[in-house]
């Protein structure tokens, strides 16, 4: 990865701030003050145990870390069997109320109100590529469909660093270009970082 430069101007300034505000999100440690079901009930945040990481959640009520902290002192934050809103029934599910799905996590990395993967690709504020028309640089987003996660680097064995937001929390996750490939994921940019 380059070394990211001091001007503030700078577009390695931008992608560094970028993956600092996702690392920051993937690195946050909460203690649960009761226990707080996570995603469909498939994991449960324990009461008094340890958490590294913002949890998984597709409610109107996704956060920032800023805003995450805030909601930590809310009295609704451990509404147990908390469901999406009623405009998708089909995708209803338990969840923790405050949170982030894999857009609103790229979103807010990018430093941008919380968009849709849909709307990631239809942003004016973006650009799309296919993976091998252009050299991947920090911060781009891997975009299909319904997810999308940030390209950080590339390891030594070829597969991709990546940062995102999964049930049941924000990770840091190897992605290999072959499964890039093989289920069509697209890159994009955000306009003001293409030269």
């Amino acid at each position: 990865m380059k070394e990211f430069g001091k001007n503030h101007n700078t577009k390695e300034y931008v992608q560094k701030q970028i993956l600092d505000r996702a690392k920051a999100m993937i690195d946050f440690t909460w203690t649960p003050k009761k226990d707080l079901e996570g995603w469909r009930n498939d994991h449960t945040f324990p009461a008094g145990v340890p958490v590294k990481g913002i949890p998984y959640s597709m409610t109107e009520h996704q956060t920032n870390l800023t805003s995450f902290k805030e909601a930590l002192k809310k009295e609704d934050f451990y509404v147990s069997g908390y469901k999406r809103d009623d405009k998708y029934p089909d995708e209803s599910a338990t969840m923790p109320k405050y949170g982030n799905d894999c857009s609103g996590f790229v979103s807010f990395a990018w430093g941008m109100k919380r968009m849709t993967t849909y709307e990631i690709e239809d942003s004016p504020d973006t650009i799309h590529f296919s993976l091998g028309e252009k050299e991947l640089e920090p911060g781009d987003a891997f975009v299909k469909d319904t997810h999308t996660f940030l390209y950080v680097r590339t390891a030594e064995n070829g597969d991709f660093i990546c940062y995102e937001q999964t049930p049941p929390k924000t990770r840091i996750h190897p992605f290999s270009p072959y499964y890039i490939r093989k289920y069509g994921y697209k890159v994009y940019r955000l306009l003001s970082l293409v030269d």
